[in-house]
């Protein structure tokens, strides 16, 4: 038996509304039997109504516009037992799958997807499902009406939601507020030919606004602290703070064009290969580190931080012979050995590890070893680096609405299972792979929104775009919905140079020259960085300034100034010696919110002063939140 709940479709920026009855308040017309089912009616105790079918899926028709984008919301849940549930759309002759989710008995489940469609014309929505442990019984689903409480359930009167931690209830609270706000069963349309200036416009600068700047106010002072009113102060951005960058093969190494064009650009980078199992120990044994330690030294070298890429791969596929033919007690040997060996080498140096690489999907160590190998290497890999962010890796949680492996919510339910192993002794974060054919923009977001429940970092790892005409706009549309998002807080691409040829997406030529969507990451590089801001203090000796998270060179030119750096709270990382003029600051962003910087200057201390410390000046740490000031004594 098939319920349908609480719908939500929106338009982005407007409340237009192609639903009609979306409450079912005049019951269910408009909604029609798909694939031999039977539907009907229902109200629950608290006067929700909700549409039910049985054996089979409720069928709407819509007519969806050509070069749109659609999302909506959906309650779910099953009469007995687990299912996955598909939501598609047949147009025409093609299916397209809307979004997935793991539907259970007793509670609601909330499927978030979306979808755009090639051709202008009718569409039919419907609910494929995969019924598995119904012992009999039929498949319930529900749409909750707009008029749903948080506590309520059609059969039952307290209901739950299937939400078991607090930061998926707070998720669902967050969402039930946006379905009381917004009109129910909205489509958000928007021309694809207008995405990068209407979608850029609604979504991404606003969100960039509030997750990827900060607003700084630089208090100038004179040496006696008198305040500097019309100083003028210039404000330059030398170095990014958000995390974006692309793999690298070893080929680099030798490669000078390469490495200018690479360091010009990014900040983060992961090894294609370097660091597998298959490559630094390809008989039992005979461990060889040396191309993993040279790119590494490269990297640091030229500040670029890197993930570690990764300790173990769950595919079978990727499995040495020798590592296969292993015994059970061998195996786990050879397991421990490798963690140890890798991590232990490179701890302290790695900004992440990908732990059990694609786990969702694949289980080689799981079967081999028993199903604990993937929470025990999160919790070995934990206790030897930890101040290493340890990731779950996988592929298909944004590109694929109909992969039922990995939903957004299977992908939630394993890094519980994680979390709960090492009990959460470990900084376990989502890495989402991001191997994109045509995006789906819509969905994307909607899984990203998903993702952003858990309360842990999201890393887009593994970008890229299989080769087509529009492989380059499709990359742009998913760059920008990944740094729009604020819970997403690093994206590293998968565009390594390769002499003969790119896997799926090349940036440049082989002379290094940009390809469309190499154009298209420097042209976001500009984007998402502060321009040189100049300007003059007001009456109170302060400037004021929105800026980009990242390394900016502030200069005070008709005063003196402090070298430092201050993190989100305000709190002093760093300083540096400054020359007797004393005219530049140095601020690090990260966070929300705002900074006030009160810097003043006196006299610089002597050689003798300061041999016993890293700066020239003293950092006094101010009383109060987001202050620090940097004096010359």
């Amino acid at each position: 038996m098939l319920e349908m709940g609480m719908w939500k479709m929106s338009e982005l920026g407007s409340p237009a509304c192609i639903i009609r009855n979306p409450e079912f308040s005049r019951g269910i017309p408009g909604w029609s039997i798909f694939r031999n089912s039977s539907i009907g009616e229902r109200t629950s105790g608290t006067g929700n109504k909700y549409l039910v079918s049985y054996s089979g899926s409720a069928s709407k028709q819509f007519l969806l516009e050509k070069e749109k984008l659609y999302a909506f919301s959906v309650w779910l849940q099953t009469s007995d037992g687990n299912a996955d549930i598909i939501a598609s759309f047949q147009v025409g002759g093609e299916v397209i799958h809307a979004g997935a989710i793991e539907a259970k008995s007793g509670c609601w489940s909330m499927l978030k997807g979306g979808l755009s469609v090639d051709v202008t014309g009718p569409a039919v929505l419907f609910f494929e499902h995969c019924v598995r442990d119904l012992g009999g019984q039929h498949l319930l689903a529900a749409i909750y009406s707009r008029r749903m409480e948080a506590s309520s359930n059609p059969d039952h009167p307290k209901g739950k939601f299937c939400f078991q931690e607090k930061a998926e209830r707070k998720l669902a609270e967050r969402m039930l507020c946006r379905f009381q706000i917004l009109i129910t069963l909205q489509f958000l349309s928007l021309s694809t030919s207008r995405i990068f200036l209407l979608l850029y416009l609604l979504f991404s600068v606003a969100h960039y606004g509030v997750a990827r700047t900060r607003l700084v106010r630089v208090k100038a002072m004179d040496a006696n602290g008198a305040l500097l009113r019309n100083a003028a102060i210039s404000i330059k951005q030398q170095r990014p703070g958000f995390p974006f960058g692309t793999a690298i093969p070893k080929s680099i190494l030798t490669n000078t064009l390469y490495q200018n064009w690479f360091t010009s650009r990014f900040t983060v980078t992961t090894f294609e290969n370097e660091m597998k199992w298959y490559s630094t120990e390809t008989s039992q044994g005979n461990e060889n580190y040396y191309t993993a330690d040279a790119m590494l030294a490269f990297a640091e070298q030229h500040r670029i931080a890197v993930r570690g890429h990764n300790i173990f791969w769950d595919d079978p596929k990727y499995q040495m012979g020798w590592v296969t033919s292993l015994p059970y007690s061998q195996l786990k040997n050879a397991a421990g050995k490798r963690l140890y060996s890798i991590v232990s080498r490179y701890k302290g140096r790695l900004i992440a590890w990908d732990v059990n690489n694609e786990n969702l999907h694949f289980s080689f160590f799981e079967q081999r070893l028993g199903s604990g190998f993937s929470g025990d290497a999160f919790w070995r890999a934990g206790k030897l680096d930890p101040g290493t962010m340890l990731f779950l890796n996988d592929y298909n949680t944004l590109e694929q609405p109909g992969d039922t492996k990995a939903t957004p919510d299977k992908y939630l339910a394993k890094l519980k299972e994680m979390q709960d192993y090492t009990k959460y002794s470990g900084k376990i974060a989502i890495g989402v792979e991001s191997h994109f054919n045509q995006p789906n923009i819509p969905f994307m977001r909607a899984a990203l929104d998903k993702l952003a429940g858990a309360g842990v970092p999201i890393w887009l790892t593994e970008v890229d775009v299989f080769r087509s005409p529009n492989q380059a706009q499709y990359l742009e549309a998913i760059l920008r919905e990944g740094f729009s998002h604020p819970a997403v807080q690093g994206i590293v691409m998968w565009a390594g140079w390769h002499a003969e040829g790119c896997d799926r997406m090349c940036l440049t030529d082989n002379n290094f020259k940009n390809l469309p969507s190499g154009d298209v990451v420097d042209k976001l590089i500009s984007e998402w960085r502060s321009e040189t801001v100049v300007g003059r203090t007001d009456n109170n000796g302060i400037f004021e300034a929105r800026l980009f998270h990242g390394e900016h060179e502030i200069t005070v030119l008709q005063s003196s100034a402090g070298h430092l750096s201050v993190n989100q709270e305000g709190a002093v990382l760093s300083s540096e010696g400054m020359m007797q003029d004393c005219k530049k600051m140095m601020i690090e962003l990260f966070g929300q919110g705002s900074v006030e910087l009160p810097v003043s200057a006196t006299r610089p201390r002597s050689t003798a002063d300061s041999a016993n410390s890293k700066a020239d000046c003293a950092i006094r740490r101010s009383p109060l939140p987001n202050r620090a000031t940097a004096v010359c004594d």
